[in-house]
């Protein structure tokens, strides 16, 4: 199919559909910053997110962040910059695979790094070609896998709901 006739549309909630009669339980999810852009397709529901990394106020962490999962950011990334563009990318893909958004609130949502050697839902280990693998747990203790990796100056995170 000619890119140019993908039949994109947008749910009442806000994500982004396709129109595609012979995939109709195809999902998607597109993120850009900058001149980069990634989209992510699958049949269970998914997120993804990009952030091109610049500076931010230390208090858009507080923002973002529930009070159990801040002292153990460190686990995420090194620095305060990356725990940052971290937190908001795995949050903002599992927000957009939800298909609420931002209209809930990412202190809902909790970041699992707790290795999984210990009983948690983080893979502080898991690193296969720089991407780490975390959990997120959301309002109704929904469930999602996460990975997320830095590349250069961006930030990405790709978030999905398996059928348990």
């Amino acid at each position: 199919m000619d890119p140019q006739h993908v039949p994109i549309g947008i749910h009442d909630s806000g994500r982004l559909i396709l129109n595609v009669p012979a995939m109709p339980a195809l999902r998607v999810s597109l993120a850009h910053s900058g001149e980069n852009a990634i989209v992510v397709s699958g049949e269970h529901p998914l997120g993804v997110d990009m952030e091109t990394m610049k500076p931010r106020t230390d208090r858009l962490l507080e923002y973002i962040t529930h009070p159990d999962e801040r002292p153990h950011l460190m686990h995420l990334a090194p620095t305060m910059h990356e725990q940052l563009h971290a937190v908001w990318t795995i949050k903002e893909a599992v927000l957009k695979g939800s298909g609420t958004g931002l209209r809930t609130s990412p202190k809902q949502l909790l970041i699992d790094t707790t290795p999984a050697t210990e009983g948690g839902g983080g893979d502080g280990d898991f690193d296969i070609c720089g991407w780490r693998h975390v959990r997120v747990v959301g309002p109704g203790q929904n469930t999602w896998d996460v990975v997320f990796t830095f590349r250069e100056d961006i930030a990405v995170a790709m978030a999905w709901q398996a059928p348990r």
